[in-house]
């Protein structure tokens, strides 16, 4: 009787030293497998990204391009426009010229005309009172005077018509040349509010290349700091599966020692493996999803999946949700569990992992981490606090068997 209740006494507590080994094993591989899939996705955004910044910078380029014609073409429009000042500038001055022209011819031919009538009312007075009849020679002399005044005359009023016609040249001239002008003057306002246009399109899309450019080298650190973790993590699960395996022989010989000290005959038990027993209890814990309340109060600003990036025109892919909630609100632990990470992540600012038994949470973008490495919570217990403004934002992400799960179908409705 005393031997048998010690073979049940043995069997127990080897089946509770695998069990507990079995269930550390697989939490461990379980932190790991979860770090390798967000590994994986911030690979994977990186690679958009890297993909969205080879297209900005052509957009840029294409921008740019676009600015040096522009800018090649207003010169040349304002050189067009010097050009067409100087030309009703010279336009003016002969208008002007011809004007002067005019008004001299005008009244030169009007002194030569009144002349002409003085002479020849002269003419005729003399012509009635016969004194040329008497002095044929000086008939001559009028008639010749008259004569040469009449060709001035002619002459002056030449001059006039022609200044005339100028005038009126050189006036159209002007007239063509100005339209012109303002032609081209709109010409060059159009593409200077072009210019304009185009310089804000190159500023909005240098502001994005820098900003996929900045968030490129986040990710990368990410990646690299999340790297590290991973390697550790398995280098830590490497040293304590061997101190496991090497406390567990130390145990089993002991009891050994035991028995035979006592003449108690080895049990003879099956037991399964342990790889089996995790698939099995993995496979219980993961039938159905609990109910849970949100570790934060708030609304959803990003949902889980496929999200527009308004500012970029692109999609991202979110593994979690984004709470927005009130300047410094508390983050509460969703389920009870342990703490199995807490650190800094560029893309996910302060993080905290908690192993709910049967899924982890992520909780990110904390401001403050009122937790420890190891330590057990409850349901309610806090967590940490959300910032203020823009920093009042809480990243949640729940993980089961190592896949992302949305966590509004965990959330009591």
């Amino acid at each position: 009787m005393f031997k048998r209740r010690l073979q049940i006494i043995l069997l127990f507590f080897v089946l509770l030293v695998l069990f507990g080994a079995g269930g550390l094993a697989n939490a461990q591989t379980s932190e790991v497998g979860q770090h390798a899939n967000r590994l994986s996705n911030i690979e994977r955004n990186l690679k958009q990204k890297q993909a969205e910044q080879v297209k900005l910078l052509r957009e840029e380029r294409t921008v740019k391009r676009d600015l040096e014609f522009l800018n090649d073409a207003i010169r040349k429009t304002e050189k067009r426009l010097k050009d067409l000042s100087d030309d009703i500038r010279n336009a003016e001055q002969n208008q002007s010229k011809a004007s002067r022209n005019y008004k001299d011819a005008s009244k030169n031919a009007q002194l030569w005309n009144q002349t002409i009538l003085d002479d020849i009312w002269l003419f005729n007075k003399m012509s009635i009172l016969g004194k040329y009849e008497r002095n044929p020679v000086e008939y001559k002399i009028r008639e010749a005077a008259i004569k040469s005044k009449k060709n001035k005359f002619d002459s002056e009023q030449n001059r006039a018509d022609l200044s005339s016609s100028d005038i009126s040249k050189w006036q159209k001239a002007k007239s063509d040349l100005m339209s012109l002008k303002d032609k081209e003057s709109k010409l060059a306002n159009e593409r200077k509010s072009l210019i304009e246009e185009k310089n804000k399109l190159l500023k909005t899309t240098s502001n994005q290349r820098v900003k996929a450019e900045r968030e490129i080298k986040e990710l990368q650190q990410s990646a690299a700091q999340l790297q590290r973790v991973m390697q550790s993590l398995v280098q830590e699960s490497k040293r304590k599966e061997q101190q496991r395996i090497k406390a567990e022989q130390q145990k089993v010989k002991a009891e050994q020692k035991k028995q035979t000290a006592i003449n108690v005959p080895q049990p003879e038990t099956t037991l399964r493996p342990r790889a089996e027993i995790s698939k099995a209890r993995s496979q219980a814990d993961s039938k159905k999803r609990r109910v849970i309340s949100p570790p934060v109060s708030g609304q959803v600003i990003q949902h889980f999946g496929k999200n527009q990036h308004d500012e970029l025109n692109t999609f991202v892919i979110s593994n979690g949700i984004k709470l927005k909630a009130d300047n410094g609100a508390v983050v509460r632990s969703v389920e009870p569990g342990t703490v199995v990470y807490l650190g800094q992540f560029r893309s996910y600012g302060n993080v905290v992992i908690i192993d709910h038994n049967g899924f982890f949470a992520v909780y990110g973008q904390l401001s403050k981490i009122f937790v420890r490495d190891n330590q057990s919570v409850k349901r309610g217990d806090t967590v940490g606090q959300l910032g203020s403004g823009n920093n009042s934002v809480l990243y949640f992400e729940i993980r089961r068997d190592n896949v992302p799960d949305n966590p509004m179908l965990w959330f009591k409705r």
